[in-house]
């Protein structure tokens, strides 16, 4: 198992980890007063991305018949 795919799965997958680490970041530059609001949209749309490619994974695999399998 690759690593990525490791850390994916103590996060519980691919979605969890990009809006963990988005909220991270957007918490830490908050806190050091450096959170603009350009860089509040670009760590939202980041999130947000990854959620979608999340979501059109699981779709996908039900779509072919594959059904929903949490990832190994």
């Amino acid at each position: 198992m690759s690593i990525p795919v490791r850390v994916y799965g103590w996060f519980g997958g691919y979605g969890e980890f990009c809006t963990i680490m988005c909220l991270a970041s957007a918490i830490t530059l908050a806190f050091m007063g450096r959170l603009s609001g350009d860089f509040a949209a670009a760590i939202t749309a980041i999130g947000g991305l990854g959620v979608i490619h999340d979501q059109l994974t699981d779709y996908q695999k039900s779509r072919n018949g594959n059904g929903h399998k949490d990832k190994d």
